[in-house]
């Protein structure tokens, strides 16, 4: 996650080398310099659960007579000049990870994947717990990824839960590391396959996941417009339903 203030680097997930003049926050951002051309600017992604569903930065279009139809908008303006990005896909992010898109490269970069539940995945019951939670898992959805890979996700239903099923007292879910996924519920809840399948029928599930070094994806070209120079004072804004945030690279 971006810190707020002034800082000597990009976040962890962007790669991006330190330098000594990086102002970040979110939109709209305001900033100011005696002098110089930026070198770079990016805006990132959020995630946010509304009205029960997962979303992030950019406005899904569902107009059939707008050609961009099925994309997702972001109006972007600097010092009052317009333009509109349109995506394949929204900006999200997990913890400490986010999808970008870059002035530099003029390139989307999407360090999160996201993935719809469904009932007619081979889910079976693992095991109940102490505690009556049931785990209820599914294989190979996911790429396996190393035990030292740090795993981050988010979903619009239950909260992401790191332990073991054994010391799990509440509900939630995991990504075990051969790429399976378990989903845990109270006994009163779902203490069966069927009844698991009736609670996920009505609770349509969604799940925003960053796995290290396996779903970075790039996507080029985006055209983001040019910042004017770093004299005065520079204001970008991101009209979109999920706040973004934005960091500027100074010279």
């Amino acid at each position: 996650m971006i810190n707020w203030n002034l800082v000597h680097s990009f976040p962890r997930c962007c790669g991006e080398i330190s330098h000594p003049a990086l102002i970040s926050g979110t939109a709209p951002l305001t900033f100011s310099s005696t002098g110089g051309v930026l070198k770079n600017y990016r805006i990132y992604g959020n995630t946010d659960v509304v009205n029960g569903g997962l979303y992030g930065v950019g406005d899904l279009i569902t107009d059939v007579n707008d050609p961009h139809n099925s994309s997702y908008r972001i109006p972007v303006s600097v010092n009052g000049s317009d333009t509109e990005l349109f995506l394949s896909e929204p900006l999200h992010r997990t913890e400490t990870n986010q999808d970008y898109v870059d002035y530099r490269t003029q390139s989307v970069v999407h360090n999160t994947a996201s993935i719809h539940l469904s009932t007619e995945w081979d889910w079976k019951l693992q095991t109940v717990n102490n505690y009556n939670i049931a785990n209820f898992r599914v294989k190979n959805i996911f790429t396996a990824f190393p035990s030292t890979s740090r795993m981050e996700a988010v979903s619009n239903t239950l909260l992401l839960k790191r332990a073991g099923i054994a010391s799990t007292k509440s509900e939630g879910f995991l990504i075990s590391g051969d790429g399976s996924l378990n989903i845990r519920l109270l006994t009163s809840t779902a203490s069966t396959v069927d009844e698991f399948l009736a609670w996920l029928s009505q609770h349509p599930t969604e799940i925003v996941y960053y796995i290290e070094n396996v779903t970075t994806r790039v996507t080029s070209p985006m055209v983001l417009p040019p910042l004017t120079a770093a004299n005065g004072s520079t204001i970008i804004r991101i009209n979109t339903q999920i706040t973004p945030e934005i960091s500027v690279q100074l010279p």
